[in-house]
């Protein structure tokens, strides 16, 4: 867990346990980048935190990516990561997040549900459980 000054997360494998990345309250933001995130309970939680993710994999988690809390000087940034097969890919709940080039397919539920979010373009949608296939995105 990260809190207060964030963390680096970088070419990681991180598998199974109920929760892989969590950030609660990091001021100064973390960074995951190149990490696959497979068969955990949430793959990367954000609690009022501030984190930047490229080019990870998220795969069979029940839920890839969730960033919640209602304080605007924290934010998410996502770009280039693929959600494949997990219950809900993205989901951004209160906190001001930035979409860029994300993939979402096949995921049981949401695919990207990130009301509110800045679209950066290149998000893709398709095969995912809940209609529409992205919410705050165009896909």
């Amino acid at each position: 867990m990260a809190s207060v000054f964030g963390a680096e997360l970088t070419d990681n494998v991180v598998t199974g346990g109920e929760t892989g990345f969590e950030a609660v309250g990091a001021w100064a933001g973390s960074t995951l980048r190149g990490n696959v995130f497979r068969d955990v309970g949430t793959a990367v939680r954000l609690s009022s935190a501030t984190a930047t993710l490229i080019d990870n994999v998220f795969t069979r988690n029940g839920v890839a990516f969730t960033a919640e809390g209602d304080d605007p000087f924290f934010s998410a940034a996502l770009e280039g990561n693929r959600f494949v097969r997990n219950g809900d890919g993205i989901l951004g709940v209160g906190v001001p997040t930035t979409l860029r080039d994300n993939v979402a397919v096949a995921n049981q539920r949401w695919g990207i549900n990130a009301p509110g979010a800045t679209d950066l373009g290149g998000n893709v949608a398709h095969a995912n459980g809940t209609e529409p296939q992205c919410v705050g995105v165009a896909c």
